[in-house]
């Protein structure tokens, strides 16, 4: 509602600038229109995305709802190079650890074992006056098997065959037998071809020992001719 002297804001109006003075009154600025009253125009509603059958699109409120909050994107989590080298690590560790576990059961254990063996038999080598023909590893019976011969002339042989076998023994750590016993032995062996001495078994450094002769020396005929040739079975089995 506008005052009696024109002012479209209803206040009435103050003096004039003292620059308007003597101004034509076509310069003087148009009075503004009146501001609007009342309440604000309420905005249109955003359209809302709709299925066929007319509702709302899920996640979606209806129109004139409130709008969802919609988060910034998050970028996807990028591996960094440490990690790939940290899983290549555990693959190779376990790979390592595997291999290696095989391999000591399957390789290196066994060759340990056998190579034991043999430095062994080599410590305790062979009786006096017999000679090492033969020696042969077996990894799946966890054996080793030495042969020692001795060959005599006649009734004639190198050595005392007893005395030299018996030394042997003490050495291997069977000392419950004396020279007449061994003799006693391949007497008897000579006389019926018995396996009488073949079953000699005891314990040595920890290994499991068998020796047994073969074969037969003139014992039992002095005056006998020709060659005799008696073999002695080391048979080193496995250490415990």
């Amino acid at each position: 509602m506008s005052d009696p002297s024109g002012n479209p804001y209803g206040h009435p109006a103050g003096p004039a600038h003292p620059s308007a003075a003597g101004r034509p009154a076509s310069w003087a600025h148009p009075a503004a229109p009146a501001y609007p009253t009342g309440p604000h125009p309420a905005a249109p509603p955003v359209p809302q995305p709709m299925r066929p059958d007319g509702q709302p699109v899920p996640g979606h409120p209806g129109p004139g709802g409130p709008q969802p909050y919609r988060a910034a994107p998050v970028p996807p989590a990028r591996g960094g190079r440490g990690t790939v080298w940290v899983v290549l690590a555990v693959v190779v560790v376990l790979v390592l650890g595997c291999g290696g576990a095989a391999g000591y059961v399957g390789w290196f254990r066994p060759w340990y074992d056998a190579k034991q063996r043999a430095e062994a038999q080599t410590r305790l080598g062979a009786p006096d006056g017999f000679t090492e023909t033969s020696a042969l590893d077996n990894d799946g019976a966890e054996t080793r098997t030495v042969v020692y011969e001795v060959t005599c002339q006649g009734s004639v042989c190198p050595v005392d065959v007893p005395e030299s076998l018996y030394a042997w023994l003490v050495r291997a750590g069977r000392t419950d037998l004396d020279p007449t016993d061994i003799r006693n032995c391949l007497l008897r062996r000579a006389q019926a071809g018995a396996d009488a001495c073949s079953d000699w078994r005891w314990r040595w450094d920890g290994y499991a020992v068998r020796v047994e002769t073969r074969g037969a020396l003139p014992l039992a005929d002095p005056t006998a001719t020709g060659r005799r040739t008696l073999q002695v079975w080391f048979h080193l089995g496995p250490r415990h």
